[in-house]
């Protein structure tokens, strides 16, 4: 960058501020965003622990993963990469508290149609409990500190691609891109489909949500990303995640008879069988709109589209985050 900015080249030389710096004060704003989201969801966690809380929580670390890989399509940095490895950790850590919540809401609204799920829900209830504590030492362990200092070193890189005209312009690109490449692998994913594999449907969910919340950074770069689409790339992701539950809630019921005796296990027979027609009536229902994953990207309104113009991001605008202690200013949570 230096060599560039030292050079005699024309196009080396600093750009009109206020008609560019687009593309790295976006990504900067955003990520400033999403970094301060996790920063909030985290210290509430810590001062009460609750499983919506920690839904809260890998919710923010989600969407601060999609910034952190976008960034990676522009630049090498190892250190924020060391911290997107840390928050999957975090979100790994809390897995088995997912899985427990979702199979008691799933169970609490099967209830009063199979009497069997009520017998399983105060397992459920005993080991989401449990689960709770596991994932608290995850959110207690976090180093807060080290993902501070990584993206306030980014947010210093990245500004410096407002600077030059051609940088900025190319950076653009080359986020369009990453964004192209996720679509692409959630549409090698929908390929991959097979009604009989529910997992072959969550493979696909996986990759789609990383298409989502790519897209909602570069939302200003899509000017067909409004409120229509934001209502049915949610439901689209909801459908798929219907099926999950069932998936989930399946696969603890598994376990848990495999540590009955057999005498014990026929009670469980009725509650199986109302989750697998369940699951697949659900899975034919998705299958008829499986393919609206194909109208979420268009190419050539992206490729010719230019974000709002807006007041360039400098320096001085971004907090000193290598000050910031390790709590945060709660906020409203939403309905």
């Amino acid at each position: 960058m230096s060599v560039l900015l030292s050079s005699g080249n024309p196009a080396s030389k600093p750009a009109d501020r206020s008609a560019s710096a687009h593309s790295s004060g976006l990504v900067v704003k955003i990520l400033e965003d999403r970094h301060q989201s996790f920063r909030t969801e985290l210290a509430r966690v810590r001062r009460r622990a609750s499983e919506p809380g920690i839904h809260d929580l890998r919710v923010a670390a989600r969407r601060l993963i999609a910034v952190i890989e976008l960034i990676g399509c522009l630049r090498r940095d190892p250190r924020l990469a060391k911290q997107k490895r840390a928050l999957r950790n975090l979100l790994k850590g809390s897995n088995a508290l997912r899985d427990a919540a979702i199979q008691r809401l799933v169970l609490r609204r099967i209830g009063p149609a199979v009497p069997a799920a009520t017998t399983y829900l105060r397992v459920v209830r005993l080991h989401e409990r449990r689960s709770l504590i596991e994932a608290m030492k995850q959110v207690r362990g976090f180093d807060l500190d080290g993902l501070t200092a990584a993206v306030c070193g980014a947010q210093d890189s990245l500004l410096t691609f407002g600077l030059l005209g051609s940088l900025d312009s190319a950076a653009r690109l080359i986020l369009l891109g990453g964004l192209a490449g996720s679509f692409a692998r959630a549409v090698r994913r929908r390929q991959d489909v097979r009604p009989t594999d529910p997992s072959s449907v969550h493979k696909l969910r996986v990759a789609f949500k990383r298409f989502r919340y790519s897209m909602e950074v570069l939302a200003p770069y899509l000017p067909w990303m409004d409120t229509t689409l934001r209502k049915k790339l949610n439901a689209y992701q909801t459908a798929m995640g219907e099926l999950q539950d069932l998936s989930v809630l399946l696969e603890g019921i598994a376990k848990y008879n495999a540590a009955r005796p057999i005498t014990n296990r026929m009670s469980m027979i009725q509650l199986r069988e109302f989750l697998l027609r369940r699951r697949v009536l659900l899975m034919q229902e998705f299958l008829e709109h499986v393919d609206a994953l194909y109208g979420f990207w268009k190419w050539e309104q992206a490729r010719t589209a230019r974000p709002p113009e807006r007041t360039p991001v400098t320096p001085a605008q971004i907090p000193n985050a290598r000050r910031r202690s390790n709590t945060a200013t709660p906020r409203r949570r939403h309905p």
